[in-house]
């Protein structure tokens, strides 16, 4: 019995807890309407699939895609699932990540991160995930509001990739990966556990055919594009703005005046020329 209780002491004299003893944990699962993460804590995978820096194209199940509020690119989110389990009920922990192994292709491709209690809804609420252990990005920050004692609590983050819009030269197709380290800490009981999510991503070429008001009627983006010739009819009467009127065999021809709309193409991973007929 003697030797028994010196040795538990001097396991946590070492900070180390024998068996049985109770601390705090994290695990990482599927978010309800994201992509599946698969294996089991502390080693997880997911992929948000195909990924394009013009967002041409759907998304895969459960990615969603910001084009608007991003500069030079796309980024492509998906929720996903962390559960803390703190059974000492420590008053005083966080919950901190870093990227530990990068995307090969880092000037493509980037880690981003929308921390929990955050509405994520917006591209200006990611921000690039740290890449260096010393100054990891806070997912949920040292506060005393989470003091849960044997009960899980689960918090559902975001995690994005970034993909730029290069063309040309130094672009490329093809997977890549990159794995997220996750640290939740209790700060009390001086208890640190871990696990990592290999993220991965496959980057495709894409084109896109864009049309803009260049001078004459004007062109509305849309899910489609959209023109209005306003009111027309058969003797071209008060045309609109921006519409010119010629006569034509038994009527008339509403058109603008030149080309109001050139078509813009717009192309990524791609070397290529366009021409028009």
């Amino acid at each position: 019995m003697r030797q028994v209780l010196s040795l538990a002491l001097l396991l946590l004299a070492a900070g180390v807890n024998p068996a049985g003893a109770a601390g705090i944990s994290i695990a990482l699962q599927s978010a309800s309407g994201g992509v599946t993460v698969s294996g089991s804590s502390p080693n997880c995978t997911a992929s948000v699939g195909n990924v394009n820096g013009l967002g041409a194209g759907t998304p895969g199940a459960g990615v969603s895609l910001f084009t608007t509020g991003v500069s030079n690119g796309v980024l492509y989110t998906t929720p996903y699932n962390i559960i803390i389990n703190n059974t000492k009920g420590s008053p005083t922990w966080e919950l901190k990540a870093y990227v530990s192994g990068n995307f090969i292709h880092p000037s493509i491709l980037i880690v981003y991160s929308c921390a929990p209690l955050v509405s994520c809804s917006t591209a200006s609420d990611y921000s690039t995930m740290s890449t260096n252990a010393g100054a990891q990005t806070t997912l949920v920050p040292t506060n005393n509001n989470y003091p849960f004692a044997n009960t899980p609590v689960t918090f559902t983050a975001y995690v994005g990739v970034y993909i730029a819009n290069s063309n040309g030269a130094g672009v490329f197709t093809g997977s890549d990966s990159a794995t997220i380290y996750f640290s939740a800490h209790d700060i009390t009981n001086n208890k640190t556990v871990n696990c990592s999510l290999g993220l991965s991503a496959t980057a495709q070429t894409a084109v896109q055919l864009r049309l803009a008001t260049a001078g004459g009627l004007t062109i509305s983006p849309a899910s489609d594009y959209s023109a209005d010739f306003g009111t027309v009819n058969g003797i071209g009467i008060n045309p609109a703005a921006g519409v010119t009127m010629v006569s034509a065999a038994g009527g008339v021809i509403y058109s603008p005046p030149t080309i109001s709309s050139l078509p813009s193409p717009a192309f990524c991973r791609l070397r290529a020329r366009a021409r028009f007929m």
